[in-house]
């Protein structure tokens, strides 16, 4: 809808906020496809070379690790973009609304939390691993600690996101 009440047109230019969310959705899909890809790509390339030609990769695990590990943060992003981690919710939904909300927004708040203790230790490793380096590939071990100070922002604006989303569907919110 439009300030004015009207529908939009699929054919009308969606705002700058919406176009710039948009462009970070769309970033971080490719992103985690390309993590993936390169991931299984390395990983293959080892067995192949390692057991077929007898010539591993030196620096093949050390850059499959660490590409996993932004590949898990970065999927953790865009998993929480449409509030879809996998949950156990059967017992909940037997439950009223009102607690079936309380119980939502704990989880909010305990990931809340998680998050921001993720955001710091990330950093301080961050910056306490920066000086040291892998010894097959030469670059710096904190880019493997990065995805935390990196991916933790934008899990916590989907989180924000879905809370804000919630609130407006709850039935004492109208």
């Amino acid at each position: 809808m439009t300030p004015e009440g009207e529908e939009a047109s699929p054919s009308s230019p969606r705002p700058i906020p919406g176009r710039a969310v948009s462009l970070v959705d769309r970033a971080l899909d490719i992103a985690l496809g390309a993590t993936v890809a390169v991931a299984a790509l390395t990983v293959l390339a080892q067995v192949i070379l390692r057991y077929l030609f007898n010539r591993p990769i030196v620096w093949g695990d050390e850059f499959a690790v660490m590409v996993f590990a932004w590949m898990v943060f970065v999927g953790a992003a865009v998993v929480q973009r449409d509030d879809s981690h996998l949950s156990m919710d059967s017992l909940v939904r037997l439950l009223p609304p009102r607690m079936e909300l309380v119980l939502y927004l704990v989880r909010v708040a305990a990931m809340a939390v998680v998050l921001g203790v993720l955001f710091v230790q990330g950093w301080v490793l961050a910056e306490r691993f920066s000086g040291l380096r892998y010894p097959a590939m030469g670059i710096s071990r904190g880019f493997l600690y990065w995805a935390l100070p990196v991916c933790v922002p934008l899990i916590a604006y989907y989180l924000l996101r879905c809370l804000i989303r919630v609130l407006r569907q709850a039935p004492d919110a109208r």
